[in-house]
């Protein structure tokens, strides 16, 4: 059997910023409801909850998730939505920023 990466969306790591890829290097990730979680070096379980919460049409689209010292990096697939640009939202008991709009990626 042929095994092809074309007809699965993915991405290279030179697309993703060097915090999110030495988090990952150093602290692992996990696959949750089809999204990359980064973990920082707390291990935080909120970010869970918090990626929980996002309503199923919106998640779909979401890529990656990282929460790191009051910011949340999220990757989306084509465009940030608009509930979710330069916006502050709640992760556990933490208020972090949004960064999303720098991280929007055109999936291969």
């Amino acid at each position: 059997m042929k095994k092809t990466k074309s007809k699965l969306p993915h991405i290279y790591l030179n697309m993703i910023s060097d915090d999110i890829q030495t988090a990952a290097i150093e602290n692992g990730f996990s696959l949750f409801k089809n999204i990359m979680i980064v973990w920082d070096e707390g291990d935080k379980k909120d970010v869970l909850s918090f990626v929980d919460k996002i309503p199923e049409k919106v998640r779909e689209k979401l890529l990656l998730v990282f929460q790191y010292r009051g910011t949340i990096d999220m990757i989306w697939k084509e465009k940030v939505p608009q509930s979710y640009q330069g916006n502050t939202v709640l992760v556990g008991s933490e208020r972090c920023t949004v960064f999303s709009s720098a991280y929007v990626i055109k999936v291969v």
